[in-house]
């Protein structure tokens, strides 16, 4: 054996763990915590024990099923361990392939003895409780932990048009990679097949698999009762199982203390060098969807820096969450179709929990090279939307002479090579051919949007959502070809650009309108009169949109919010379309439901009421600054009579706007009040005929147009937040309202004005 290095800086696997909780009873399920500390016990008793009183590191993929205060240092605590340098995430699959070789740089750098890595996952059991209406009883959730959801990791534009999930993004690159490649649609679904079926093989010789059972593939790729489409060109059984009950945890050190620790040889298992980098993490701002430079980059440099070929590699562990992934990373690596690339079984039938797969890789790649079925393992990990990719090597045998074991950032390299990208355009109307496209199906396996990605004829980029039946077969339809394909953009009155093979002849009425009832007052009117007004997807998105022109406009100085048809303001939510599993559109594009009621604004809105406002609607009136009513209005929270809770604002803004106990009978019994009631109450500024809501609120906003809208807005961002400072902070806001009106020009109209015995002409400025 040639090994240059001392021994005690050579880094080696020397002990794994792996557990996997089918409990029947999720009462009974082992939390995250309880998984990692048994799995590392594993660990070390597969080294032979003692080695865990050496540990001084312990790095933790981030766990997405519970939020620990500290996990990494609740381990530490149970596992009695000391001065310990413990690291919690970040999030990204492709992170415990860059963690492994962190640690065991470390070891070659002498800087650590031993260190732990791992990751525990116990969705399956969350998910049955939570379903069950109970909530677990784990141990030391961190009181400040806010769940990420998918938008924190898109763009508001991204948002709105649906690509908010991993789902709705990898078919993206999986149709216009099998345009690039030459394929048909059935022999992309074949390769998918092949791919899938060779996991599902190795899952089946996984003790530790969720699923564990062989598929051929072609039962993998075609739709079925059990197998329903979920985003084109996807199946079931072709995307991640995030459901499962899993923990893994893997125990490095030094050769030399392996060795004192009397570890036998043939358990020993080296890490070699590694390298990673990502691309733009804005999916829509990516040069083209048929490659992914960073991929390419990581696994070419990690053989490049092993000195190693491909040919001389006996296992491959390629992420698996979908079929495009190792489709992707097989052609950079030159390995047939036909090749396994998977030791593990890969996400949909091993599982998939959440970031920690690639640890659970590691573990079945240790276990297939001690029992001798090769030499040399490959490790590629993906983590978020194609975006970050992390490559590294370990092996039975030391790296060859020369090669650092650390891993190499290529992110630089990256940055300063990519290709140029197309503009987006936000607003367009106009001939485009398709660059890509998905289609998302109901729960049902029925076709419900697309989303196309086009280019315009001068090479900008442009969204479009498909809603036509007609439209949405034709991109599904194995026998056309739709990259390349020529269409056209329209406005489709929903908040959204649409695609269809034509410009329909007419169009629907908008969700939402907006006109001017003066140069200074907009009117925004919900538009579902047949639905009560009821938020949508579409009112969510054209409100986002009226929200930012009345922000950005210096002319607009108030807005009036009321609803169409006369009979009510808003329902509330559109139940119907959250049934269709498009409620999350409900709160799309960063303003909270509708589109309004966690919006940033400076500027004042009243909200003229006609009809019921019941729910989302009262939610909608208590997020206006003023209120005026209808004689007919009736206002009232009452979720609590279908099982939910108005987490609209309602729970917290009605208590501010009435009292107290008073907010609390209606929230709790659920039952209406008159709009005469909510004028005694304060709750409405303003109670008139019904006929004469939108002159009344008008007149109500040209009180406060007369005004100077600098002060206005001021005065308005300090009184309402009111509730959520100290006298001492609200004071130091409005020592700071008064210094930024001091050089401006109303600031010295106003007093001019006074002294001419004139009307001040306000200039916002």
């Amino acid at each position: 054996m040639n090994i240059k290095k001392p021994a005690r800086h050579i880094p080696v696997i020397v002990g794994i763990g792996e557990l996997i909780d089918k409990t029947s009873d999720p009462r009974q399920a082992l939390e995250p915590l309880a998984l990692l500390e048994q799995c590392a016990r594993a660990a070390d008793a597969d080294a032979g024990g003692g080695l865990l009183r050496h540990v001084d590191a312990i790095r933790i993929v981030a766990s997405m099923s519970w939020p620990y205060r500290d996990l990494p240092g609740a381990l530490a605590k149970r596992l009695r361990l000391r001065s310990v340098e413990a690291i919690h995430g970040p999030i990204g699959g492709e992170s415990p392939v860059r963690h492994l070789v962190d640690l065991a740089a470390d070891i070659a750098d002498g800087i650590s003895q031993a260190a732990l890595l791992g990751g525990a996952e116990a969705t399956k059991a969350l998910m049955q409780l939570m379903g069950a209406g109970k909530s677990p009883d784990w141990s030391d959730p961190d009181p400040d932990y806010k769940r990420p959801t998918a938008e924190d990791f898109v763009t508001p534009l991204a948002s709105r048009y649906g690509l908010t999930s991993p789902i709705d993004v990898y078919p993206i690159y999986e149709n216009a990679c099998r345009k690039a490649w030459g394929q048909s649609f059935a022999e992309a679904q074949q390769e998918s097949g092949v791919l899938w079926e060779n996991n599902s093989k190795a899952s089946a010789r996984n003790p530790y698999a969720w699923v564990g059972k062989a598929m051929s593939g072609a039962d993998i790729v075609t739709p079925g009762e059990k197998n329903r489409p979920i985003a084109w060109p996807y199946q079931k059984f072709m995307v991640a199982n995030n459901g499962v009950n899993q923990a893994s945890m893997v125990l490095l050190t030094s050769l030399e203390l392996a060795r004192e620790m009397g570890v036998p040889e043939e358990k020993i298992i080296y890490v070699w060098a590694g390298a990673g980098g990502h691309e733009p993490y804005d999916f829509l701002a990516r040069d083209r969807y048929d490659h992914a430079p960073a991929l390419e980059l990581a696994i070419g440099r990690a053989l490049e820096l092993n000195r190693i070929k491909p040919a001389d590699i006996d296992l491959f562990e390629l992420y698996s969450c979908f079929p495009i992934v190792p489709k992707l990373a097989r052609r950079t690596l030159g390995l047939p179709a036909d090749k396994p690339t998977s030791v593990t079984g890969g996400l949909t039938f091993f599982g998939g929990p959440a970031n920690n797969y690639m640890t659970h890789a590691i573990t079945a790649m240790v276990r297939a090279l001690r029992s001798g079925e090769g030499k040399t393992g490959f490790l590629h990990g993906n983590g978020e939307y194609v975006t970050k990719h992390h490559a590294a090597i370990i092996a039975t045998t030391p790296p060859p002479a020369g090669v650092e074991v650390r891993n190499q950032d290529l992110q630089p390299e990256l940055d300063a090579n990519y290709a140029a990208v197309p503009e987006m355009l936000e607003d367009y109307e106009g001939a485009v051919t398709i660059e890509t496209f998905t289609v998302m199906f109901t729960p049902k396996g029925e076709p419900d949007r697309g989303v196309v990605i086009a280019r315009t004829p001068d090479g900008k980029r442009v969204l479009g959502r498909v809603l036509a039946a007609d439209a949405m077969a034709w991109l599904i339809d194995p026998a056309n070809e739709p990259i390349g394909a020529s269409g056209f953009i329209y406005d489709g009155r929903d908040g959204l650009l649409h695609w269809g093979l034509q410009i329909p002849a007419t169009r629907p009425e908008p969700a939402v309108k907006f006109e001017m009832l003066t140069p200074h007052i907009a009117l925004v009117t919900l538009n579902r009169p047949d639905k009560r007004n009821c938020i949508n997807g579409a009112v969510t998105r054209m409100m986002v949109r009226y929200v930012k022109k009345i922000e950005s406009d210096p002319e607009i100085r108030v807005a009036i919010l009321t609803g169409a048809g006369g009979k009510a303001f808003c329902a509330g939510a559109d139940l119907a379309e959250a049934a269709a599993g498009r409620g999350a559109e409900l709160g799309a594009g960063g303003n909270g439901f509708a589109g309004f009621i966690n919006a940033k604004r400076k500027k004042p809105w009243i909200a003229a009421v006609q009809g019921f406002a019941l729910g989302g609607g009262t939610e909608l009136t208590l997020a206006c600054d003023l209120a005026v009513a209808g004689e007919n209005a009736a206002f009232g929270l009452p979720e609590v009579k279908r099982s939910i809770i108005a987490a609209a604002g309602g729970l917290y803004r009605l208590p501010r706007a009435i009292p107290a106990r008073v907010a609390m009978e209606h929230i709790l019994t659920g039952e209406p009040m008159t709009a005469h009631k909510a004028l005694e109450l304060h709750l409405v500024n303003r109670v008139v005929a019904d006929d004469q809501v939108i002159a009344e609120a008008q007149k109500l906003a040209e009180q406060i147009v007369d005004n100077a809208p600098l002060a206005v807005y001021e005065s308005r961002g300090i009184t309402a937040s009111a509730f959520d400072h100290t006298d001492a902070e609200l004071a130091q806001k409005s020592i700071e309202g008064i210094q930024s009106l001091h050089f401006t020009e109303d600031m010295k109209e106003g007093p001019r004005a006074f002294l001419e015995k004139r009307k001040p002409v306000w200039k916002g400025r």
